[in-house]
């Protein structure tokens, strides 16, 4: 008895407390504007859009195009520049 009220008001405050979080808007879901879900729109869709498939384009495909390529051009390295890699902290 000594063990199990402890345990149980215990329980009771974790389920009880308020998880605050982001809330999104349903103009930016995809699953509630069909514009911007690549299923809905061909126009965002990479296999229907040969201009954002960088199969097709090979501006946007860093095989091809050194410019768009982090291991040739330093400027987009997320290994040199920490803003730009996510696992790194930002300092403000």
């Amino acid at each position: 008895m000594k063990r199990t009220l402890p345990l149980f008001l215990l329980v009771t405050l974790l389920l009880q407390t308020p998880v605050f979080s982001q809330a999104l808007e349903n103009r930016h879901d995809p699953k509630v504007d069909i514009n911007l879900s690549p299923s809905s729109n061909s126009t965002i869709n990479p296999d229907k859009n040969s201009y954002i498939n960088p199969k097709y384009n090979w501006n946007i495909n860093p095989i091809h195009n050194n410019d768009v390529n982090p291991e040739f051009n330093s400027t987009i390295n997320p290994l040199n520049h920490f803003e730009l890699n996510p696992d790194e902290p930002h300092v403000p």
